[in-house]
């Protein structure tokens, strides 16, 4: 099923290869949009805005550089739609690594994502959070 046009080594991990990488697929596209609007926004947008405007020192180069991080972001998207394509399997970028550069180089990525970036990430939700849950009771800490 799917196997005509690959070669014989493709056709060989596909057919040897366990069902640990067949898991079913049931993103649509709103919930892929949903997904990829809220992990690039996150909480940045109520964080970085004001720190950003304040060292450009005008709005113009603010929303430049906020634009421009889009298109990169756009690109990265669209790499990983392209990747999607050639090599249909599960797992996202610790998938391509591994066929392309081994298994400890595909460990080491999702340890480094597990363990460093989701913990980083879920700290600048807190920060994010305790920032604007204190501001009601203190408006200008700037001021006390």
């Amino acid at each position: 099923k799917g196997l005509e046009n690959t070669t014989p080594i493709e056709t060989q991990e596909a057919q040897s290869s366990d069902n640990r990488d067949l898991l079913t697929k049931n993103i649509t596209v709103t919930r892929g949009i949903a997904l990829v609007v809220g992990g690039i926004i996150g909480t940045g947008i109520f964080i970085t805005p004001n720190f950003i405007a304040q060292s450009v020192g005008a709005p113009g180069p603010s929303i430049l550089m906020w634009g421009v991080g889009g298109l990169i972001a756009a690109a990265g998207g669209m790499s990983f739609c392209e990747l999607g394509t050639m090599f249909p399997v599960s797992g996202a970028e610790i998938a391509y690594i591994k066929r392309i550069y081994g298994p400890i180089p595909a460990f080491l990525t999702a340890w480094f994502n597990h363990f460093l970036l989701r913990g980083m990430g879920i700290a600048i939700g807190i920060l994010g959070f305790t920032k604007y849950f204190w501001s009601i009771f203190y408006p200008n800490p700037e001021e006390q």
